[in-house]
């Protein structure tokens, strides 16, 4: 059995750790080309501390300076200060 949660380009599916073994495990996806590929495992145990992790990373990020495109001056992410605070 196995459940998935999928954005644009990222997800996330969780799948039992074996046939015998019903502990979830996470399971990290990138989407390329419209095919869809683990990246990462873990258990679920650790599902609250990557939720922190991330939440501190995109706190960081949003310190840094946006990545403006200049063909259309939309942004497209982050890029890093040239002093890193």
């Amino acid at each position: 059995m196995s459940v998935s949660f999928n954005g644009n380009c990222k997800g996330v599916r969780l799948k039992k750790r074996s046939k015998k073994a019903d502990h979830i495990v996470v399971v990290i996806m990138t989407e390329d080309d419209g095919k869809w590929i683990d990246i990462d495992e873990f258990s679920s145990f650790w599902i609250d501390e990557m939720i922190e992790k991330l939440q501190e990373a995109k706190k960081f990020i949003e310190t840094q300076e946006p990545d403006i495109y200049n063909y259309n001056g939309k942004q497209y992410g982050y890029k890093f200060r040239k002093t890193i605070q």
